[in-house]
Parts: structure tokens; C-alpha cells; sequence
């Protein structure tokens, strides 16, 4: 009878009497609002989310961006062309900035007395002491070093006469620019501005044959 007038007690305390109305106070640990319906479905028909399943497609898409900024060359695909002798320019095939050129196209002829000297070192070595391998093809490596071609090296050992000019080639196809720095005189050379009045189109070179 203790445990009964016990049990009594405890649920009296969790039942509060109004009007003659019983409510039970809420539990925070139970789920509430939770109908049969619901918990009769079967747990295998029962759908987890309603999202449909779709498959990636690689595909391009055009974007637009409203930005601000300027335009300007790739600077990785610019390249210099330059001499590996000193000299001076007897022939100058390119006049005008943005002239376009092709590679492979002759640029300039060049006079160097270093390179005359090389080569006058090389046929001396040919006629006074063609065993002297090692000699040979160093003197040959300085030539080539130097800015000559192959067929420039052979056309010098097959005719034993010295070429007073070595040609420069483009490396690269596209549009000539003046690079920033100073020509031989110490003058800078001037790099034409983009928003400049003048026609820079029909600019010559600041860089002039016997320069």
C-alpha cells in the first residue's frame, strides 16, 4: 500500500487540476505532434529528401563581367632580339615600330671586328695547323657563340674567306617595339606612349644603320 499511495503522489504532482481539466506538464525530451499516419509508414517506402538526381555535363558559358581596368600586351609572349657581338649596323631591314616580321626573317647585318678577328683565327688554325683538334673547335664554338650560323661557319671553312658581316634573325613572328633601355650612343630609346597624338604607326626606329 506504501508504493501505492507513492505512485499516487508522483502523478498527482505531475497533473495540475483547472476547472476540472487534467493537463499534463510537457516533457522537452518527448516528441510532440507526431501523428499515426506517420509513424505506421513503412520504413522502406519512406523518401529521405526530394531532390532529383541529375548528371554533370561539361558544357562552356558565356559570362559577362562589368569591370574596370585597361588593356595591355602578354608579356609572355614577347621576346627580344638582340646581337651577341659588338658592331656596328651596315644593313637595317626593319625601318618602322609595329612593322610586322616573320620568323626567320633577316633583321640586320652587323660589322664586328671581334668577329672578323675570330674568324681570321680560324683559318689561320685550318692552314697552319689543321691537326690541332681541340684549337679547331673552340674556335669554331666562339664563332658560333658569337652570333654565326652553320651555314655561315661552313661557308667560311669552304671558301677560306672572311665574312665582314653576321646577319641577325627574328626568333619570333609578330610586330616590332622598341625595347627600354639606351643604343650604343647612351641616348635612351623612347618607348612610344599608347595614348600619344601622333601616328606612332609610321614612327621610324630610333635605331639607324652605322649605329
Amino acid at each position: 500500500m506504501e508504493n501505492m499511495d507513492m505512485e499516487s503522489k508522483d502523478v498527482n504532482a505531475n497533473m495540475n487540476s483547472t476547472n476540472g481539466e487534467m493537463k499534463m506538464e510537457s516533457d522537452p525530451t518527448k516528441i510532440h505532434d507526431v501523428s499515426l499516419h506517420t509513424l505506421l509508414q513503412p520504413t522502406s517506402g519512406f523518401a529521405i529528401s526530394g531532390i532529383p538526381a541529375i548528371t554533370l555535363i561539361k558544357s562552356e558559358e558565356a559570362i559577362e563581367i562589368n569591370a574596370l581596368g585597361y588593356t595591355a600586351y602578354n608579356t609572355t609572349e614577347v621576346g627580344a632580339i638582340s646581337a651577341r657581338i659588338n658592331g656596328r649596323i651596315e644593313k637595317l631591314y626593319i625601318k618602322y615600330r609595329y612593322q610586322l616580321i616573320k620568323k626567320g626573317q633577316k633583321i640586320m647585318d652587323i660589322y664586328s671586328p671581334e668577329l672578323l678577328t675570330a674568324q681570321q683565327n680560324l683559318l689561320f688554325l685550318l692552314k697552319n695547323d689543321p691537326s690541332n683538334i681541340s684549337l679547331i673547335s673552340a674556335s669554331k664554338e666562339k664563332l658560333l657563340l658569337l652570333g654565326f650560323s652553320s651555314q655561315q661557319l661552313q661557308q667560311l671553312i669552304n671558301t677560306q674567306k672572311t665574312l665582314f658581316t653576321v646577319s641577325v634573325y627574328s626568333s619570333y613572328s609578330g610586330h616590332i617595339h622598341e625595347a627600354k633601355g639606351k643604343d650604343m650612343s647612351g641616348s635612351s630609346l623612347a618607348v612610344p606612349a599608347m595614348n600619344d597624338n601622333t601616328s606612332i604607326t609610321t614612327q621610324e626606329l630610333s635605331l639607324k644603320e652605322g649605329m
